[in-house]
């Protein structure tokens, strides 16, 4: 795994590289909708989790909004 996209792996000296990860393995192989909302769900969770919970709420709509334009546009959709 390759770590987050578009958001650092560490912030506030708390790593969250976990959670990215987790999140890109959840979406590996899935084009289903209901798959990405559940993955976003737990990555935010996991940002709160990791003791980030002021980060939680934004994490979720970066992961929701230009998430969705990696998930349906990107390099994978050629792929389905």
């Amino acid at each position: 795994m390759d770590g987050c996209t578009g958001i650092p792996d560490q912030i506030a000296g708390i790593s969250i590289r976990h959670c990215c990860d987790a999140h890109d393995l959840a979406l590996f192989d899935s084009f289903d909708m209901g798959v990405f909302d559940q993955a976003n769900v737990a990555f935010a969770h996991c940002v709160w989790e990791a003791g980030l919970w002021w980060f939680a709420l934004p994490a979720l709509f970066v992961v929701s909004t230009a998430g969705i334009a990696l998930y349906w546009f990107g390099p994978k959709r050629n792929l389905q």
